[in-house]
Order: structure tokens, then C-alpha cells, then sequence
């Protein structure tokens, strides 16, 4: 039975992703510099890759898959949809040690149609890699926590070590075991079990970090981690202390369906739910605590630990029978269906159309100045920030916004529907 569960969320998983993906009309403006480091590591060029601001794992991943397809693009969605996929089986896995077959699958099932993870596994983006390593080291760890298994956290480490690689906010996960265990040794009821997982927590993240490190160029000790979250460094806003935001972005990224199903399961949290609830919590003061600092609050950081909520809620649509709670878990599907099915970006499609039209009227190579990053990436041409338009030789931007003098009209896309228009413009 379970078998066959895992069988069926695997292959809807799969897909609803291709579908998802098959929807989407322009690829993110992050995609660019993830593209760009895929082409630097398979030109050799690695310190070159590691001046990114983005962990290279992901982008190393469509490299090396990009050797099969000869499509860089289509490349990045495959790694997305093929982690996407995966990240199910911890999902059911997780949901199985934490209560029963149809719960677990329940969860899958929320996973599949939850609208933020469809939003953001169908993206040349990290989240959907992240989240297959992210939810490995925390299956492994709860092994290790609830079946007093200790040589399972060597697994769970080397998936927390995967994440890092992908993206930093798996940070929080080695703290939080060493405190789970920390208490195992005083109160379990084995604790040479927790104090040998212990020890190999501490001397096999040492080492991992260490070469983590080494590889990545990033420094992740304590100390530059606090400083970093002090400071709120971001790069893409400025410091606000605009409370309402946070709690708008927060609940757009959860959902609000989503948090009605989780407010009517919070009697059915049980304390085999706990170390999952703290890492979500934790997680979340953290991105609160960036956002007074700085401003670091896009919708989709609060999705990535969103899975450890699923449980409560699995549990009391399994065991419930009030029908509100149905009509509430269908109308949950049904969105996250309409999400699967729908076409994305539609505004920006005449960006798209720019690009391609400056890749064939102008060739490849051109320095770009575009207040879409996106613009330069179909041009094959070098991207520039429109302050530095004087030493470009193209410009692209929105109908409605206005291009330096020194540039003449070349090729206007005018709206249709919902698509903005889009002008290209050459120097004089």
C-alpha cells in the first residue's frame, strides 16, 4: 500500500510540475545569473562562476545536464522539475514516521497543489533543488530523533551540507539538531544512541562545513552569519520597517486557505510534530528578524521550510469528517489546479519578443541596458544597469518608460491584452 502511494504522488507530482513549467512564458530575472554560472562552469571557469552571490550547486546541476540536452534553458526547468519531484518521497517519508500511510499521503497531496511551491518549482530557480536537500536532512535527523538510529545523522548532514550548497538557509537546521540531541542525552530513553549521533554531528559538520566552505567561497561561520542578519545585507530593498508588508507577503507565500486549514488542525499538533514546528518558527523570526534589518523578505523565503506545517493539517483532513474541512481541502485543490494549468508572465511577453528581435536584427553580444534583465538574456547579448546606459549600444525598456537621448527608436512591441509594451532603442 504504501509502495503503491508513493508510486501515484510520484507520478502526479511529476506531472503537474511539466505542466507548470510548460506554462511559463519568460524565466525569472534571477534565472539570468544562474544560467550565467551554468555557462562559466562548463567553460572551466569556476572562480569566475564563484563571484555570483548565488551557492553553485544548483547551477553546477544544469552544467552538467545541460551536456544532455544542449539546452541550457530547458536544462535549468528539467533540474527543477526533476527535484520538484523527488522532494515528494521525504514528503510521504516524513509524513510516515510522524503518523499514518494516508496522512503522509494527504501531505504529498498538499504538496503537489500548494499554489507558492507551484509558483516556485517551475522557475530556473533553487527553491525546488533546496527543498529536496532541505527535507532529506531533516527525514534523516528525525530518524536519528524519534528511532534512535545515530548513524543516521551522517546522511542528514551530508543533505544539510547539499543544501548549503544550494542556498544558505538551511543554516539553521545543525543548531536546532545539536539542541534536539543535547536534551536526548539528558531525557531519551537511549541516550548513548543520542550522545554517538551527537559526536558525529559535531565532528561531520566541522568537516563538512570546512570543505563547504573551501568550495563555495562563502564564509558560514557564526559570527559572519549574525553580522549578515544584523545587518539586513540585501540587495533588493531598502530598509523598512513596515510591519504590514511582512504580514502581506507572509500570508501571500502561505496562503490563506492554507491558513485556515492549518487554524482549524492546530488540536491535532502532537508533540512527534515539535522539532519540524520549531525549525518553521525559527525560520520564520529569522526572516522577520531580516526584514526590520533590511528589507529581505520576497514571498518565496517563506515557503521553503512551509512543508513542515503540513502535518497537522494532513492529520485532521485524514481523521475528519466535517464536511467544512472537505470543502475547504477541495477548494485548496482546485486553486492549486487552476495555478497548475495557467498560463505565467503573460505580461511580460513583449520583453521576451524585444530580445529575440535584438538577437536577430543586431546579433549576439551587444551591451544591453534594460530595466528587465530577462531582455538581454534572450538577446544573447551582456547586460548592463540602465545608470550605465552611456556605455551601451542597445536600450530596452517598458512603453511607458523613457530612454536616454542618445538613443533612437528602433522597434516598438505595442501591448496586446495584458502584455506591457516593450521598445528597443539603438545609440545615435
Amino acid at each position: 500500500m504504501m509502495g503503491r502511494h508513493l508510486l501515484i504522488l510520484l507520478l502526479i507530482t511529476g506531472l503537474a510540475r511539466i505542466a507548470s513549467v510548460s506554462g511559463n512564458l519568460l524565466i525569472e530575472r534571477d534565472s539570468t545569473a544562474y544560467l550565467k554560472m551554468a555557462e562559466l562552469i562548463q567553460q572551466g571557469k569556476y572562480q569566475e562562476a564563484m563571484e555570483f552571490r548565488y551557492h553553485p550547486l544548483y547551477s553546477a546541476l544544469v552544467a552538467l545536464l545541460d551536456y544532455a540536452v544542449s539546452d541550457p534553458e530547458t536544462a535549468g526547468y528539467l533540474i527543477s522539475i526533476i527535484f520538484s519531484t523527488l522532494s515528494v518521497i521525504f514528503v510521504y517519508k516524513i509524513g510516515l514516521l510522524l503518523s499514518s500511510p494516508g496522512s503522509a499521503f494527504i501531505a504529498g497531496i498538499i504538496y503537489i497543489f500548494h499554489p507558492s511551491i507551484i509558483n516556485y518549482h517551475n522557475e530556473i530557480m533553487t527553491e525546488a533543488t533546496f527543498e529536496f536537500f532541505f527535507l532529506g536532512s531533516a527525514f534523516y535527523f528525525l530518524k536519528v530523533y524519534k528511532e534512535n538510529k545515530p548513524l543516521m545523522i551522517i546522511p542528514s548532514i551530508l543533505f544539510f551540507i547539499l543544501s548549503y550548497m544550494v542556498r544558505p538557509d538551511s543554516l539553521i537546521l545543525p543548531p536546532l539538531y545539536l539542541i534536539f540531541l543535547t536534551y536526548s542525552c539528558f531525557f531519551s530513553n537511549d541516550k548513548r544512541a543520542s550522545l554517538i549521533a551527537l559526536l558525529i554531528l559535531i565532528l561531520t559538520t566541522s568537516a563538512m562545513i570546512v570543505g563547504a566552505k573551501k568550495l563555495t567561497g562563502k564564509d558560514i561561520s557564526v559570527k559572519t552569519s549574525v553580522s549578515k542578519l544584523l545587518s539586513g545585507n540585501s540587495e533588493e530593498e531598502s530598509p523598512t520597517s513596515d510591519k504590514l508588508k511582512f504580514y502581506t507577503r507572509f500570508l501571500k507565500a502561505v496562503d490563506p486557505l492554507f491558513v485556515i486549514l492549518f487554524a482549524v488542525s492546530v488540536f491535532r499538533i502532537k508533540k512527534s510534530h515539535a522539532p519540524l514546528l520549531l525549525m518553521i518558527g525559527i525560520n520564520y523570526i529569522l526572516l522577520y528578524i531580516f526584514y526590520l534589518k533590511g528589507g529581505w523578505t520576497q514571498s518565496r523565503y517563506f515557503t521553503l521550510s512551509l512543508v513542515f506545517l503540513f502535518y497537522p493539517i494532513a492529520d485532521n483532513i485524514f481523521h475528519s469528517r466535517s464536511r467544512i474541512i472537505n470543502i475547504l481541502y477541495l477548494l485548496f485543490l482546485l486553486q492549486g489546479f487552476y495555478l497548475i494549468n495557467r498560463w505565467e508572465k503573460l505580461d511580460l511577453l513583449n520583453c521576451k519578443r524585444a530580445g529575440e528581435y535584438t538577437l536577430k536584427e543586431h546579433g549576439k553580444g551587444q551591451i544591453i541596458a534594460t530595466t528587465r534583465r530577462e531582455a538581454a538574456y534572450y538577446s544573447n547579448g551582456i547586460y548592463l544597469d540602465p545608470t550605465r546606459s552611456r556605455d551601451a549600444s542597445i536600450y530596452i525598456c517598458r512603453e511607458a518608460e523613457n530612454a536616454p537621448k542618445e538613443f533612437k527608436l528602433s522597434k516598438q512591441f505595442p501591448p496586446i491584452g495584458i502584455a506591457k509594451g516593450f521598445n528597443v532603442y539603438i545609440k545615435k
